[in-house]
């Protein structure tokens, strides 16, 4: 209870230091074809702030004396807007009361007598009245958005409250209301899951905010009013996805953090909701819904694209939608597309399920494609010239059978091997030299001065060629864990990340990821398999996820989003930094809260912020306070199911918060 009467304080005095800046917006679904309807999400949305910007404690009135909460009117006290609990010893321990209900409480009323008033009333206080002097001193507080903070946008008078623009003013910005007076619309501001400010229309209409207000236009006998830290300052925010249900497998398959827009961009298929298949804009302080665009197939693959646009690959092909969710083409030649490389030089490439790689325009336009023959195309990257990075591995057999990773470079046309990275050893030459080790290479970035590519993968076993340069089996340039390779359980896939040249396809440096056994010091599996690879050239770090097995070194002093992880219960999911010369390792955590598994499914980085997704598939996630849904749809085994379902989950985390501190 301290801390937030010392937020509150903040925000009046030092508002950069405790912002209560409004995050999510009302949802809405905009199907394939463009048009736009209600989405009916199966579970309410929760007030939405993580700890840094959570709800806070205000006076209603700002006159000194006693004060009895009251609805839209001194007179407007039913005894359905609040819950009564009686012998409450303090103000303190009544606003815990609320605290413990924070989804519904809209503040209280509390009496020394020990009568505490909780108020779940939709539309929140928006008035006092003032009892006989006999009665004793009365005290109303609201708790939430912060309305004495409201400022007039532009003068305030006479103006109506845009977007971007002043002809920016979609009905999907606002939630409408009818209300008797100004007061009420602060009121409902105040109780909303989300306020950005408010337009009052001088009679009856209210509309209250749910998205940034950056413009006004002149409208006579309207008034704009908007909370003055409207910049979206990093903060952490983890959160299962809004459009996650029970008894079902979700699955998602592409995450980004917009900064400019406060959002979250995410695809996937949540067989419960409507749409089953979509892509989501989550605000990206609370992961609360805004908007969803209806797919006609489940998504393997999204990236966003500069002008804010979504590239979505599916077994349809590739489809481009706008940031309002209109579908702007789609190219269905390129059928069962499976990966995405981010956009460069107005070109991204994609991968198909058969292995073949295409080069396409942001336009729609086919510029270049290959199949290639490997008996597992992974992952593509596409360099700003038009190259095109390709990972891969193939199966062989010597005296055992072997898998052989690769790493190569194309020209723009796809038709030229420009560098290529162990490919080139035969299972033949691997057996005599004692290397036959399973190694596959999973993910791929490229370092942002385009001078690397960052390389991820697995070994199942260490004698492998994953402790070499990639173009001999003499010259070393991996690092071990702590632990030789030598010393890996038997059938444990040992995690790698490599810096390759891209002038010649040399690795420069590698490096090892595993957890060790504690009661045998042997080295443990790490899947790269599920995971992401991220190089960040502002922080000169790598972020890599993956699926850790037992044991983690030091977990009892591990952190998420500020909080503890919990114990192994089996299938981390995990990040883990680098520097990005792959010589430290930065950090190593986990997402879990309490008997948590789970498989990486998304991983980029969008500015400064770094955005994961999950399939969560036991236990309980982590997440930040007042996140849009914080507990998992699918904890415990459904019906007569042996096995949890599989629910997404999202976390958006400013990369600086993932450093140590210097």
């Amino acid at each position: 209870m301290v801390a937030v009467w010392r937020c509150f304080v903040l925000l009046l005095v030092l508002p950069e230091f405790c912002t209560a800046v409004p995050t999510s917006g009302a949802a809405a679904a905009v199907s394939a074809n463009g048009g736009t309807t209600l989405l009916a999400v199966r579970r309410s949305m929760t007030k939405a702030l993580p700890a840094a910007r959570t709800k806070v404690w205000e006076a209603v009135s700002s006159t000194p004396g006693s004060h009895a909460c009251r609805g839209d009117s001194r007179t407007d006290n039913s005894q359905s807007y609040y819950e009564v609990t009686a012998g409450v010893g303090s103000l303190e321990a009544c606003q815990s009361l609320c605290e413990e209900q924070a989804s519904d409480c809209k503040g209280i009323e509390y009496n020394p007598s020990g009568r505490c008033e909780v108020w779940m009333r939709s539309e929140g206080i928006a008035t006092t009245s003032t009892p006989p002097a006999a009665w004793g001193k009365f005290q109303c507080l609201r708790f939430g958005w912060p309305v004495s903070m409201l400022s007039p946008v532009e003068g305030g008078e006479d103006r109506a409250c845009r977007g971007e623009s002043v002809t920016d003013n979609s009905a999907d910005y606002y939630v409408l209301h009818d209300v008797q007076h100004l007061a009420g619309c602060k009121a409902l501001c105040a109780a909303a899951p989300v306020c950005y400010g408010l337009e009052y229309g001088g009679g009856r209409r209210c509309e209250v905010w749910t998205r940034p207000i950056m413009a006004t236009a002149v409208v006579s006998r309207s008034l704009c009013l908007r909370f003055e830290v409207q910049a979206h300052e990093p903060t952490v925010m983890a959160s299962y996805h809004p459009l996650s249900g029970e008894c079902v497998d979700d699955n998602i398959a592409g995450v980004a953090a917009l900064e400019e827009s406060g959002e979250v961009l995410t695809c996937g298929s949540f067989p419960s909701a409507t749409p089953h298949h979509a892509v989501a804009w989550l605000d990206s302080q609370s992961g609360a819904l805004r908007r969803a665009v209806e797919l006609s197939t489940a998504p393997s693959a999204c990236q966003v694209l500069e002008s804010g646009h979504v590239l979505v690959g599916s077994s349809v092909g590739l489809q481009r939608f706008s940031a309002s969710g209109v579908k702007v083409w789609e190219l269905s030649a390129l059928q069962h597309v499976k990966g995405l490389s981010p956009a460069r030089g107005g070109r991204v490439a994609a991968l198909t399920e058969n292995g073949t790689v295409a080069v396409v325009t942001e336009s729609g336009s086919l510029l270049a494609h290959r199949r290639f023959g490997y008996d597992a195309t992974t992952s593509v990257e596409l360099f700003s010239d038009g190259r095109v990075v390709l990972g891969a591995f193939t199966n062989n057999w010597a005296s055992n059978p072997v898998q052989i990773a690769r790493v190569e470079i194309y020209s723009k046309d796809l038709q030229t091997r420009l560098t290529q990275t162990w490919g080139q050893f035969t299972a033949a030459e691997l057996d005599a030299a004692r290397n036959m080790a399973d190694t596959r290479i999973y993910n791929l970035a490229i370092s942002e001065d385009e001078v690397y590519v960052y390389a991820a993968g697995e070994s199942a076993g260490g004698n492998t060629i994953f402790r070499y340069n990639g173009r001999d089996l003499v010259t070393k340039t991996a690092r071990d864990t702590g632990t030789p390779m030598w010393m890996a359980k038997s059938a444990a896939h040992i995690g790698y990340v490599a810096r390759i040249r891209s002038s010649d396809g040399e690795v420069e440096t590698g490096t090892f990821v595993a957890p060790i056994l504690q009661s045998k010091n042997r080295l443990n599996t790490f899947r790269t398999r599920d995971g992401g690879l991220v190089h960040d050239a502002r922080n000169a770090v790598v972020y890599l996820t993956g699926t850790s097995a037992c044991c983690l070194a030091d977990r009892e002093t591990m952190t998420f989003a500020g909080q503890i992880v919990g114990g192994y219960a089996g299938s981390d999911a995990s990040l883990v930094v680098f520097s990005e010369a792959l010589d430290k390792r930065l950090l190593w955590t986990t997402f879990g809260a309490d008997r948590n598994k789970g498989k990486p499914a998304t991983l980029t980085l969008s500015g400064r912020q770094l955005a994961i997704g999950v399939v969560m598939n036991s236990g309980t996630a982590i997440t930040t306070e007042m996140s849009a849904v914080r507990t998992p749809p699918d904890s415990e085994p459904c019906g007569t199911s042996t096995k949890p379902n599989k629910d997404a989950w999202v976390a958006v985390v400013p990369a600086a918060h993932l450093l140590p501190a210097s």
